[in-house]
């Protein structure tokens, strides 16, 4: 019997060795190439937390944590002061992405409120419908869609997944709030339809204290221009826009400098609109903190009869991002100019609270998971 040569066997192991290990050396590369890219993307300059800007002394105080181990990473969507339990006293209601918490106005926590919603919140909001005893809960999810209302407790009374924006208003002053979403349907608090008008982009609902008309105002961005609507749904006025947006988030009507303006975001700043469509003002934001996501406002007084300042927090992701962990607080004095300017982490939660005996008027701010802080002028300021 002949002897068989290992020879050939070797060739052929060293040769699938050899393709192997240019495999391998093509994965290491790649491997190498995508950990590179990571991390230059993490070293990329990137806002830390901290005051930028403080022109107005102001005092920063922690006025809630959330106390729960399984929410201490919930995100503060929406801050609303108003009373909540019928007792006389303000009441502030703290949402995250999946819950509600009321606290009275030093921040204790009265009540937490179980949110049924199927997906994560994006700035919703309670509404007290007169001769209830309870509030219901507005439901904006934002860009995945859908729109709806909950009952106090957090059950889902109907929803809607075809609608993206939803805002209250009572603009027949009946003493019931209707609610519209573009394209600008006027629906019922139970979901009903009363009437349709196709073509909007965006709409904000003017309805608050020192609005000569009340209209739902409706934005159509590609033609640069926003028309009036009435309660019916009749257009009674129309202006053109002085400039051209284009991937405009959502707008919120705003009383600062006076009531009937709009703001929003595009890109990476914000923009308020007056009436006649002319641009009050515009600001882009601290550099690398990328695009704005959402965006809260308020107009707080700190002090009774003091100057009106515009508060506005933006969240921000970066081109390609996941994750949203930066939020912008910038206040605006009364000729536009910035005089506090603090990088924060995610948040869209922004509200005033005034009114309280004995305390000065604050401004409650989100910043980060499941942490709320207010702001307040110094003694002496």
């Amino acid at each position: 019997m002949g002897v068989v040569s290992d020879v050939p066997r070797a060739r052929l192991a060293g040769g699938w060795l050899k393709r192997w290990g240019r495999g391998w050396v093509l994965v290491a590369a790649l491997v190498l190439v995508c950990l590179c890219v990571l991390l230059a993307r993490g070293f990329e300059r990137k806002p830390r937390p901290g005051v930028l800007v403080d022109e107005l002394g102001l005092l920063r105080k922690s006025f809630w944590r959330s106390r729960s181990d399984h929410m201490s990473w919930g995100i503060i969507t929406h801050l609303q002061v108003g009373d909540y339990d019928s007792d006389g006293q303000r009441d502030v209601a703290v949402f995250d992405q999946t819950d509600l918490y009321i606290t009275n106005a030093e921040g204790m926590l009265r009540e937490a409120v179980w949110l049924q919603w199927p997906m994560d919140l994006q700035q919703p909001a309670l509404l007290q419908v007169p001769g209830e005893r309870r509030f219901v809960v507005i439901v904006r999810v934002g860009w995945r869609g859908g729109v709806g209302l909950m009952d106090g407790w957090g059950k889902v009374l109907w929803q809607r997944q075809d609608l993206l924006e939803i805002a209250p208003g009572d603009l027949d002053r009946d003493g019931v709030p209707e609610l519209y979403t573009p394209d600008v349907f006027r629906m019922d608090l139970g979901g009903s339809v009363a009437w349709a008008v196709w073509g909007a982009d965006d709409i904000a609902v003017l309805d608050g204290p020192g609005v000569e008309r009340r209209a739902v105002v409706v934005f159509d961005w590609s033609g640069g221009r926003m028309r009036f609507l009435d309660h019916a749904g009749h257009c009674f006025r129309e202006v053109s826009l002085a400039v051209g947006l284009k991937h405009c988030w959502r707008v919120e009507a705003c009383e600062w400098p006076t009531p009937g303006h709009f703001l929003t975001a595009d890109g990476g700043a914000i923009y308020l609109f007056g009436t006649d469509g002319e641009l009050v003002l515009s600001r882009r934001s601290v550099e690398g903190v990328g695009y704005i996501h959402d965006f809260g406002a308020a107009v707080v007084q700190f002090t009774e009869g003091g100057e009106r300042y515009l508060a506005v927090v933006t969240s921000h992701q970066k081109p390609g991002d996941l994750i949203i962990d930066r939020a912008v607080l910038a206040i605006f004095g009364p000729t536009g100019r910035v005089v506090y300017e603090e990088v924060l982490g995610q948040t869209t939660g922004i509200c005033v609270l005034s009114g309280v005996p004995g305390r000065k008027n604050r401004l409650l701010v989100g910043n980060g998971g499941g942490r709320v802080y207010s702001y307040e002028q110094k003694d002496g300021r």
